[in-house]
């Protein structure tokens, strides 16, 4: 009996089933439009309802696309919050929404827009938040509906802002007090990059999305779900535009 095919044999399936249980992971995503790639990933156990802050980087020539959305319990008939980076028309976007309950009344959330185009086919560099503390004087705001906090005694106080810094360039906007529900029926919660839900017809991505980090957690998303189609980075494979 030859021995040296048994040895081959055991030794493939040494290899197969000590990986079963690995775990791919990738810090940079590619995205063609055209195949309508997306990356989503499970944050049910991260508490984002009060506020929320992530960093990435992306690279495209394309106008158009989504780079993260999150959203809460959805239907046709009812309105529901999310938050969402984009880029239209060649601007890069960060928007949150969230509407009264029933549809009816008021609805708040912010909305900012870069002054200058993000289809370079260079590196954005994307610091996005919801609902951060920052330093303000007292004498810029005319009300107190956004104040974290009082101090009668100092003219500093600290205020709750939306938006993003972009390559170093800070766009932002007050923030109010309330909170997003970002979980769906099934009470779980999920971030998508580069894409969304097939039904809602954003426009998907089109080039790469790295080092995407929530802030907050210090967690770095390189793990997608089973649900993801996306395709890793090549280093030797991608140009200028993420081809």
């Amino acid at each position: 009996m030859d021995v040296l095919p048994m040895l081959s044999v055991k030794f493939v399936f040494l290899i197969v089933f000590s990986c079963l249980p690995c775990v791919y992971t990738e810090d940079c995503f590619k995205f063609q439009k055209k195949q309508k790639n997306y990356a989503r990933f499970n944050v049910t156990d991260s508490d984002l309802s009060k506020s929320a802050e992530f960093n990435l980087t992306f690279r495209t020539r394309k106008a158009h696309g989504m780079i993260f959305y999150i959203e809460g319990k959805y239907s046709k008939e009812a309105p529901y919050d999310f938050e969402s980076l984009y880029v239209r028309d060649g601007k890069l976007n960060h928007l949150v929404f969230n509407p009264e309950p029933t549809g009816i009344g008021s609805s708040f959330g912010s909305h900012v827009i870069t002054d200058f185009d993000v289809n370079t086919g260079e590196d954005i560099q994307v610091n996005f938040f919801r609902r951060k503390d920052f330093p303000v004087d007292r004498h810029e705001l005319d009300t107190s509906a956004h104040l974290k906090g009082k101090d009668e005694t100092s003219s500093s106080i600290t205020a709750l802002r939306s938006g993003f810094v972009v390559n170093g360039k800070k766009y932002t906007t007050l923030s109010g007090t309330f909170p997003l529900d970002l979980k769906n029926k099934a009470d779980e919660q999920f971030i998508w990059i580069g894409g969304a839900f097939p039904s809602r017809g954003l426009e998907h991505f089109d080039g790469i999305i790295s080092d995407i980090v929530n802030v907050i957690t210090d967690e770095k998303f390189d793990s997608p779900d089973g649900r993801s189609l996306v395709l890793p980075c090549d280093e030797h494979n991608v140009d200028e535009t993420g081809k």
